[in-house]
């Protein structure tokens, strides 16, 4: 029993790290922060794109640790559950 309680925690936590430190980068992933896009001239923008998913390429390596603790996580359930039966 304690360890689906340490099963539980670790899923509260994992949720918990997921709200506070993703929600905002990944719900403004893509907006470039203007009410209107500006059409100018494409030598002037030339690379930001690059630049831009150069920038938010540490928040997805951040997420896909998560995704990879998640995945363990899951599986550890699994496991203790086909030890019980």
């Amino acid at each position: 029993m304690s360890v689906f309680c340490f099963l539980q925690i670790e899923t509260y936590n994992l949720k918990h790290e997921i709200e506070s430190r993703f929600f905002d980068p990944l719900i403004l992933f893509g907006e470039s922060g203007f009410v209107f896009e500006e059409e100018g001239d494409e030598a002037e923008t030339a690379g930001d794109h690059e630049l831009q998913i150069s920038r938010s390429l540490k928040v997805f390596n951040e997420f896909l640790n998560v995704i990879r603790r998640i995945v363990d996580l899951s599986k550890n359930i699994v496991y203790q559950m086909n030890g019980l039966y």
